[in-house]
């Protein structure tokens, strides 16, 4: 864990990081459900949606399992972003700008007062756990969107189910 930043004068004084001194702000600007909502809640419907009311190939079956598709796409890429962003974070340790507000940092004992997990959330600056979740459903959403428009294939007719038997063709 990397030690709490701060310097000891010969006088006795103690000199903070002034780039991890800002104050404790309590409102956040973004708040969680929010977050939730625009990047997991939001493009889970928008892509059942889509899937359910303009078909790629006219199927009840087929619907149910592009629909099936795109939510499996959609959840195991907002997985492995919440997974990768949190190893990356614990591996980094960057300080919050308000790290000594959030561990309230006691220049008597040169440690943090708080607990260990408030601690913890101020080593945890980057990356951003907002922004990593945000592009992970947004940008599944705008692939399934590109996709839905053909955009980027050599071929641009639309996907079929063939009828033949792949063992008559050999």
């Amino acid at each position: 864990m990397r030690p709490i930043p701060y310097q000891q004068l010969g006088t006795g004084d103690i000199v903070l990081d002034l780039g991890l001194n800002n104050p404790l702000v309590e409102e956040v600007t973004v708040p969680s459900a929010l977050l939730i909502h625009s990047s997991i809640t939001l493009p889970l419907i928008v892509l059942i949606v889509v899937t359910f009311i303009s078909p790629r190939i006219k199927s009840a079956c087929y619907r149910f399992h592009d629909a099936h598709a795109a939510v499996c796409t959609l959840l195991t890429t907002i997985g492995m972003s919440e997974f990768v962003t949190q190893m990356v974070k614990m591996y980094v340790g960057r300080l919050r700008p308000n790290f000594y507000a959030l561990c309230e940092f006691d220049p008597s004992t040169l440690q943090c007062a708080a607990n260990q997990a408030r601690e913890m959330e101020g080593r945890q600056s980057f990356p951003s756990g907002h922004s990593s979740l945000s592009m992970a459903g947004m940008g599944v959403l705008a692939l399934f969107f590109l996709g839905r428009a053909n955009i980027g294939r050599k071929n641009q007719e639309r996907p079929r189910i063939s009828n033949q038997s792949f063992g008559s063709s050999w």
